[in-house]
């Protein structure tokens, strides 16, 4: 079995940046368990920018975190990708590791 999961970020989070955008929507990305993009639904005003470099990004395998680590044009509403990328990296943060990087912070200070 494969379990996917699911990232979503709505726009209103970039809307609350951006007052002179107007629309509703919200961007969502699923992964599968070795946490690679296999799809996505974007819905919104201005969906087609955000489809664009999410087809990229599964067509290339890119996984979530890759979203996370990738520059994009600011202000956008590509930023919203940077977030579904942030959302998958915070799951990614077990008690185990954040412990671990507590410790080596300790230790380098």
């Amino acid at each position: 079995m494969n379990p996917r999961r699911q990232y979503r970020c709505c726009l209103s989070v970039f809307l609350r940046a951006h007052p002179d955008v107007e629309g509703t929507g919200f961007i969502e990305v699923v992964a599968d368990a070795k946490g690679v993009i296999v799809g996505g639904t974007v819905v919104g005003e201005r969906a087609g920018e955000l489809f664009n470099a999410l087809s990229i990004a599964m067509t290339n395998g890119v996984s979530p975190s890759g979203l996370n680590n990738t520059i994009f044009a600011y202000p956008t509403e590509s930023e919203l990708l940077k977030r579904v990328g942030d959302a998958y990296s915070k799951t990614r943060l077990t008690p185990t590791v954040a412990t671990v990087l507590k410790t080596l912070i300790r230790w380098r200070r």
